[in-house]
């Protein structure tokens, strides 16, 4: 039986991390191993994984460096022969590992499956594909990864010798660090897809409205790193519009009036006959942020 082991990064987490934890141990496949990477927590983050009874579960402490020096850490000590990712916010369906476990089937290959999304008390299933419903899920999946991340970080699995390959996140970028790990493995790995929800994502208000500014920047640094340069044409028209978009949605709700409009008017130009683009610009105009 392989090893998993499950790296999870937490920074104040204490009011999430313990359902976080408890739902890796109720895992049906048993053989794994937690490292909880303390990112400098001040409150009593550490103190609760401390006082959980499981020889599996252990914590590293560290000076506050963000979630991609953390992840990083928690590769440098894992051991199992596959690798899992689990935030501090979000948690697991008791059978995910032995899911894809079972769909990797002794394979080399980079696992992802379905999952739900808590919103604002109501669970459900997010709608990663409705603007690009041609995208698949399986395979050498880079020249749709360039265009867009829908790929939730929660729900991945990859072996140990990825790792050896490809290395750690880039700690450079902020939120994008992770659609910039998965393009890199698409690179030398094909995906295999589980087509079931394997966990829950906590879906915080706000997002990355909280730091627009540094999204927005590193975004531009995954299109500039992979899109543009190495993207076709038909890749670069759609990648642009989809992300030009979200990001207009993104300031709308931040309260970047101008910079909404700016990101508009970007995917606009990459693809003015989408009908969505109308109810693109009502969004952005009719936020109660925007409208302040």
């Amino acid at each position: 039986m392989e090893l998993v082991s499950v790296i999870m990064p937490a920074f104040n987490a204490g009011a999430t991390i313990k359902q976080a934890i408890e739902s890796v141990i109720a895992q049906t496949y048993p053989h794994w191993e937690l490292w909880v990477l303390n990112d400098g927590s001040t409150d009593e983050t550490r103190d609760l994984v401390q006082s959980i009874d499981d020889s599996r579960v252990q914590v590293k402490t560290s000076a506050h460096q963000g979630v991609s020096e953390a992840r990083n850490l928690g590769l440098k000590l894992a051991e199992g022969q596959w690798i899992a990712f689990l935030d501090a916010d979000d948690w697991w369906l008791p059978e995910k590992l032995e899911r894809q476990i079972s769909r990797a089937d002794g394979q080399k290959v980079l696992v992802h499956g379905d999952y739900l999304t808590l919103s604002g008390g109501k669970m459900t299933q997010p709608n990663r594909l409705g603007h690009c419903p041609g995208f698949a899920q399986e395979g050498n999946l880079f020249g749709t990864l360039i265009q867009h991340d829908y790929i939730g970080t929660l729900s991945v699995m990859i072996p140990q010798a990825a790792v050896q390959q490809v290395g750690g996140f880039d700690p450079l970028l902020h939120a994008p660090a992770d659609w910039d790990y998965w393009i890199r493995l698409s690179e030398i790995y094909p995906w295999v897809y589980v087509d079931e929800p394997v966990a829950v994502y906590r879906d915080h208000k706000g997002g990355i409205s909280k730091e627009f500014e540094p999204f927005a920047r590193d975004l531009e640094v995954i299109l500039n790193r992979y899109l543009y340069p190495r993207g076709t044409t038909d890749q670069k028209t759609f990648g642009a519009w989809i992300n030009y978009r979200h990001m207009g949605h993104q300031a709308a709700r931040s309260g970047h009036r101008l910079r909404s409009l700016e990101y508009w008017k970007k995917a606009f130009s990459a693809r003015p006959w989408v009908a969505s683009n109308l109810s693109s610009l009502l969004y952005c105009l009719l936020r109660p942020s925007f409208l302040r």
